[in-house]
């Protein structure tokens, strides 16, 4: 039913006040905070009960009722159902929080709370009233089935996490996801798959795969979320949420060395139809652990070359391995290796031989050569230089890291051709090796012949077996997924790969001690390359950098250096033999006759002669033009030149006259 309900009733049949304006929506007034009252409440189930008069008796009232964060309220029956709803609110009266219905036909039942929310006061007079939150019970709803989706390169993978795995996908707890290196290799987690079921009035809202990883002996850090988005219902209540293409770079930024992968799922939900609580898939809080180790990436993978063939090479979890079979006719130092091809001849053989198929050309294309132990022996070398045959330790890096990427049982698939192997036994080559079915030569013992062409891929390790007459080699087969391991005598004609060898030192070039033909990382990188101009007499020369970067450069700081100079540039420091002495040049002598002041280097050629003369108007032998005294002056002029005619007094001619001057009147 919607209005008042059934046990609220009761209290309005009980008690009555007028009703305020209330509105529908979980807002106090603004004369008071209710802040603390209201997030009590709000999407919280609730034992409500309190004591209150039904005519002549006495009675105790109980009900449970869910709060929402809208303004309503639910009564709900021990199973969690709906029996009805009424509209609530949280109001201020006469300066305290009280909550009160808002149905008009029941009036204005309000009742107080306690300071501490955990109880609530009948504002008429009633006895006390309790509101007591109800404990939830998560049994209700819940995660029963987990998985991570990680691609390692090949495509999403599916791991199970600890809750009712299926047995079909692998188990992620515990996994061992082998050397990855920094280049070449991926690990990506693009999500994962929780399975969540619900009972009653249960709710599921969402979930999460939490994530970090962290190095050995570090202290980890936080975990990331990777939301989980609703993907269909199931049936029954279950409900399937998934995300699979976040694509998480999860070896970005991780330098050499052990890591571990922490994961755990949760949910979001509420048995009372809300999301406010949490369920988790962790183990019982443990969580779920995957360990792999970073390597530095070998960057010398590149095609080497012997016998005038190029060779093709690919590089798988740091080893850096031939693409395909050998097909040298002679050894590493120019040596010749002995073509047999007479069956009587070839088991006789107690030193390096090689062969073709049937001695079959047309098979050395496709399967390349055969050779005996004794050739991979041979102290020449049977791989080009910085390469050999790989020993039985290195094929087993091989698989385990095959194992690892999630190959288990399956390694020979991973390597072997798409194409080529009798009665689809093809692989999936995952890695670029492209292992072929090039069959074998037998030792001889018997006869010398050949089998197994198109079923079997044999090829030799340099390792020799404890009987010390055979040595290590493995095969693939057409009618098989795995790699097998024994050891066959000397004189058996096989297939050949070749591994790069290792060559400790620095493998990173942002290290000025990197070394371009290392091939294993051997800590000596120390010193971080600092790219600049290293040359001291650039303009912009880099005192800080080790490594030059060619941007050297003698332009924007040339000039001319000499202070003496014309066009002396105070800021240049590369002289650039620009300096020159004349257009500045010129007599610097303020007291000289040619005088120049836009001069500022002396060229010696002040004089004083063509300027000198009387400067003193006040004599006879005055010089206008004179601009340096000579000491001309001799005859003192009583002549007032400038009248109209000479008018000059005895009196004044004597005043002016001097001692020897002779007065004509």
């Amino acid at each position: 039913m919607h209005g008042c309900l059934a046990s609220i009733l009761l209290l309005c049949g009980t008690f009555f006040f007028a009703n305020p304006a209330f509105s529908s929506a979980v807002e106090p007034p603004s004369t008071a905070d209710c802040s603390s009252f209201i997030n009590f409440l709000e999407n919280e189930e609730m034992l409500l009960s309190y004591t209150a008069a039904l005519g002549e008796s006495c009675v105790t009232i109980e009900t449970t009722l869910f709060f929402d964060d809208a303004g309503l309220a639910t009564e709900m029956d021990a199973n969690g159902n709906a029996l009805g709803d009424f509209g609530y609110q949280v109001i201020e009266s006469s300066g305290q929080c009280v909550l009160a219905s808002t149905e008009s036909g029941c009036g204005a039942q309000v009742l107080s709370f306690n300071s501490d929310n955990s109880a609530l006061t009948l504002t008429s007079g009633g006895e006390d009233a309790s509101l007591t939150p109800v404990e939830e019970n998560t049994d209700d709803w819940g995660i029963w089935q987990s998985y991570i989706i990680l691609n390692a390169g090949l495509g999403n993978v599916f791991m199970a996490g600890g809750a009712n795995p299926d047995g079909v996908h692998p188990s992620f707890a515990g996994a061992d996801f082998g050397s990855l290196s920094t280049a070449g290799n991926t690990l990506i987690l693009n999500g994962g798959e929780i399975k969540t079921f619900k009972n009653n009035a249960a709710n599921v809202c969402g979930g999460n795969i939490q994530y970090r990883i962290y190095a050995d002996g570090e202290t980890p850090g936080s975990f990331s979320a990777v939301a989980l988005d609703f993907d269909s219902d199931l049936g029954g209540g279950d409900q399937k949420w998934s995300t699979a293409d976040e694509n998480v770079d999860l070896l970005a930024g991780l330098t050499p060395g052990d890591y571990t992968l922490e994961i755990y799922w949760d949910a979001s939900g509420d048995t009372f139809s809300g999301c406010s609580s949490t369920n988790y898939e962790s183990n019982s809080g443990a969580n779920y652990s995957a360990t792999f180790s970073v390597i530095t990436a070998n960057t010398n993978c590149a095609s080497p070359t012997l016998d005038g063939y190029s060779y093709g090479v690919v590089e798988i979890g740091g080893q850096c391995w031939f693409s395909e079979n050998l097909i040298t006719t002679v050894y590493a130092d120019g040596t010749a290796i002995a073509e047999v091809a007479d069956g009587g001849a070839w088991g006789a053989l107690s030193s390096g031989g090689h062969c073709l198929y049937q001695g079959d050309a047309a098979n050395l294309s496709v399967y390349g050569r055969l050779y005996n132990w004794y050739a991979v022996d041979n102290a020449s070398g049977l791989c080009p230089n910085g390469w050999h045959i790989p020993s039985d330790g290195e094929w087993t890096d091989l698989e385990d890291y095959l194992a690892s990427q999630g190959f288990s049982g399956s390694e020979a698939d991973a390597l072997k051709a798409t194409s080529g192997w009798d009665s689809g036994g093809n692989g999936t080559d995952n890695y670029g090796f492209g292992a072929v079915p090039g069959g074998a030569r037998l030792d001889g013992s018997g006869s010398a012949a050949f089998a197994v062409l198109g079923q079997c891929s044999y090829l030799w390790s340099s390792t020799v077996a404890q009987a010390s007459t055979s040595a290590i080699r493995r095969r693939m087969d057409h009618n098989s997924s795995v790699i097998s391991r024994s050891d066959q005598g000397f004189g058996f004609g096989f297939s050949a790969r070749c591994i790069q060898d290792v060559l400790q030192g620095c493998t990173d070039s942002n290290f000025t001690e990197y070394d371009e033909n290392a091939t294993a990382e051997d800590g000596s990188c120390a010193t971080p390359v600092v790219n600049g101009c290293t040359d001291s007499g650039a303009c912009n020369y880099d005192a800080t950098a080790n490594t030059d970067d060619s941007s050297c450069e003698s332009l924007s700081c040339a000039g001319c250096t000499d202070s003496g100079a014309c066009n002396y540039d105070p800021s240049a420091t590369l002289d650039d033999s620009s300096c020159e002495s004349l257009s500045c040049a010129g007599c610097t002598d303020s007291g000289a006759c040619n005088f120049d002041p836009g001069a500022t280097l002396d060229d010696n050629s002040c004089e004083s002669l063509s300027c000198a003369g009387c400067t003193d108007s006040n004599y006879a032998e005055y010089d206008a033009s004179a601009t340096i005294d000579d000491g001309s002056c001799l005859t003192t002029d009583i002549y007032n030149e400038t009248a109209d005619s000479y008018h000059l007094t005895i009196a004044d001619a004597i005043n002016s006259a001097s001692t020897n001057d002779v007065i004509v009147l």
